[in-house]
């Protein structure tokens, strides 16, 4: 994949180290940094923010280790989520 200009320049949408550690332990698949990433908020609520509908989007990273799925937007983390949970089936996950 195409990495992001910020990616090159600055580093920003990389995984952080630590992460990237306890990662390995598990059993890495696929590891992409500097990607382009986009959200999109459908019917989000939380303290002081509500969207009906809103698209974000950042250089970050995907991970997908044998337990657990892990996305970053920059530096902040998005999704860490275990294919075992129930929350795993409700995410729309989108490859262009």
């Amino acid at each position: 994949m195409a990495k992001s200009l910020l990616y090159w320049l600055f580093g920003i949408g990389g995984l952080p180290k630590n992460v990237r550690t306890s990662l390995e332990s598990e059993g890495v698949r696929i590891i992409e940094e500097g990607i382009r990433v986009s959200v999109t908020y459908r019917n989000f609520k939380a303290p002081g923010k509500w969207f009906t509908w809103k698209r974000r989007g950042w250089s970050g990273s995907i991970s997908i280790t044998s337990k657990r799925l892990i996305a970053y937007a920059g530096f902040v983390r998005l999704v860490n989520i275990a294919f075992d949970d129930p929350q795993f089936r409700k995410l729309d996950i989108v490859l262009e």
